[in-house]
């Protein structure tokens, strides 16, 4: 109960900031963005000879997709 007071607290104040860092702070971007890639088997699409986020850009279907993870990769540990 303590925790859930003092997210909803912190929510408060700081909004949504406070959201994805608590997210990535107990899902690291990096397992975020590998588990999306590998259930939509994404290629790469912008051939820049790496897969991520980034190749979801212009794929209508994933646009909240890509979306999502672009609002979490300042968070990325790499």
């Amino acid at each position: 109960m303590d925790a859930a007071n003092e997210y909803y607290s912190k929510l408060q104040k700081y909004g949504e900031e406070y959201r994805k860092e608590a997210f990535v702070e107990n899902n690291t971007y990096e397992d975020i963005e590998s588990a999306i890639i590998e259930k939509i088997s994404l290629r790469d699409m912008n051939w820049d000879k790496k897969i991520d986020y980034k190749d979801l850009k212009n794929i209508r279907k994933y646009k909240d997709t890509y979306k999502f993870l672009e609002q979490l990769a300042p968070y990325s540990e790499g």
